[in-house]
């Protein structure tokens, strides 16, 4: 049973481990990945294992990571039926990798718009 029934989630792909070669993104190929989701936010930590209170940049879609997952099986047909998914309960930054669908955004990309009494200035003239 367990064994068809992972077969038909399979062939509906209806399980969170995917083959980047059927991808329509040729970054992909030769690989898989995972869809996962969370209504809560993930702790992520940087290599150090401290939290990253503030969204940083350090984690990208490209970069490599540790990631803690929560996997399960359901049968919900209001949901298609058969699925297995997956939570993404944390990340651990790794290591720099090359960013999916291009570069990343530099420090060198933004200059200081930040003024000393900011009641003074029209935030047209930042733009």
């Amino acid at each position: 049973e367990a064994e068809s029934a992972y077969k038909e989630v399979v062939a509906r792909d209806r399980i969170c481990l995917h083959d980047g070669d059927i991808k329509a993104d040729s970054v992909y190929e030769g690989h898989y990945y995972l869809s996962a989701s969370n209504k809560a936010k993930p702790r992520v930590v940087d290599l150090a294992g401290k939290d990253v209170v503030e969204d940083t940049g350090l984690i990208y879609g490209g970069c490599y990571v540790r990631a803690v997952l929560n996997l399960w099986a359901m049968d919900e047909k209001k949901f298609g039926g058969k699925r297995i998914c997956a939570s993404l309960i944390g990340v651990q930054f790794v290591k720099d990798g090359d960013a999916f669908g291009g570069s990343r955004a530099t420090d060198d990309d933004f200059e200081n718009l930040s003024v000393d009494d900011a009641s003074d200035t029209d935030v047209s003239d930042l733009l």
